[in-house]
């Protein structure tokens, strides 16, 4: 059994490596211990025995601090926990965890027990992580947004040759008919061409994706409109929503051509001795939220994963390898991110990760929810 006297709970109080102050019932700082002086940058006599609103109240200074003990005394908000910033007398800031908690006697309050701890350092460490994430986001947005260019570029420059050329062997093979081999060649001639122009058609898609207007959307309701037009062009397949619930701020095209590559992809892909079975999930975490599209089919190479996103990587002789790219572009254009993996025992699964609420729609650019967006 642990002894219960005086000095051994003394020397526990002293040693906690956490901030206390205890509050009696009138406000006053009944109780402090050094690490809590050590954290404000305040000396235990200049708090022991005094209001807590004498101490943090008269230079005005603290706002946000002061705030979290007003809600914790005027309105017993009993384990709160807050993270706010102090700046001490020698005007050193800290990032200070605040933890509440009551001790009652009947039906009132005898005091308050406050527990800080110094979050500075993790502070420091998770502002160095948003500051590498905004990098690469920018990074990425101006790769993105070259590479745009660059195919609305190569689209118009190519657009109208390949369309000249395939006219003019279409003629030719019209006015060679009687000659096997001259036609053979035109064929392929016409061939390329047209595959050509296809992939010319692909890259104007993808230079023409652009963001839009963000709106309120229900996942529910955004991917069973999804779900329920796509089964109703290939019904030969089955797809699964699982736990698509909740509210985002997003692009609803974008998210609906992205579900649309994702799809024709996992088609492309798919076994042909079994039915396709396509499973959409959306879960949310720390404001993010992660769409998820997996698929029973072949799956990707080992040696492909790293760059199933990249322009005109695709392992089809007949493909041209944009679909993921655009998939990638949509989430740039949301700010979130893009992932690719196989799935054990066969499938691909792509993980889509959005945002906390856009800028945009922080500064009230969102219009209200209408046509079914929520």
């Amino acid at each position: 059994m642990l002894p219960a006297n005086p000095l051994f709970v003394e020397t526990i109080l002293t040693r906690m490596p956490v901030g206390l102050m205890i509050l009696d019932g009138d406000g006053n700082i009944a109780r402090t211990n050094p690490a809590l002086s050590a954290m404000l940058g305040i000396a235990p006599h200049e708090l022991q025995g005094r209001g807590w609103a004498e101490v943090f109240m008269a230079e005005g200074n603290n706002l946000e601090f002061n705030q979290v003990i007003v809600d914790v005394v005027h309105n017993e908000l009993e384990f709160l926990s807050r993270s706010v910033p102090f700046v001490d007398p020698a005007g050193s800031r800290r990032e200070l965890g605040v933890l509440s908690c009551f001790i009652r006697q009947q039906d009132s309050v005898a005091g308050i027990v406050l527990l800080f701890q110094d979050m500075t350092e993790l502070a420091r460490m998770h502002d160095a992580e948003r500051r590498i994430y905004r990098e690469k986001l920018r990074l990425e947005r101006e790769r993105e947004e070259a590479l745009r260019l660059l195919a609305q570029a190569v689209a118009h420059q190519v657009r109208n040759p390949a369309t000249v050329i395939g006219g003019v062997a279409g003629m030719l093979i019209r006015q060679h008919s009687g000659e096997p081999a001259l036609g053979r060649m035109l064929d392929v001639i016409r061939e390329e061409t047209l595959r050509l122009e296809a992939m010319v058609a692909e890259v104007s898609s993808f230079a023409a994706i652009s963001a839009g207007v963000l709106h309120h959307v229900d996942w529910h309701a955004l991917l069973h409109g999804w779900a329920a037009d796509r089964l109703a062009e290939a019904d030969e397949a089955d797809i699964v929503l699982h736990a698509c619930t909740g509210m985002g701020v997003v692009y609803p095209d974008l998210v609906r051509l992205l579900l649309d590559e994702l799809y024709d992809n996992a088609r492309r892909f798919a076994h042909t001795d079994r039915a396709l079975k396509v499973t959409v999930s959306v879960s949310h975490e720390d404001g993010w939220t992660r769409l998820v599209m997996q698929d029973n089919g072949r799956g990707m190479g080992r040696d492909s994963l790293p760059y199933v996103f990249d322009p005109f990587f695709t392992s089809r002789s007949d493909g041209v390898g944009m679909g993921l790219c655009k998939v990638k572009r949509c989430m740039m254009l949301h700010g979130g991110t893009a992932a690719a993996e196989n799935v054990h025992g066969g499938g691909a699964r792509f993980i889509m990760r959005f945002p906390p609420r856009s800028a945009s729609a922080e500064n009230g650019d969102v219009p209200p929810p209408e046509n079914g967006l929520r």
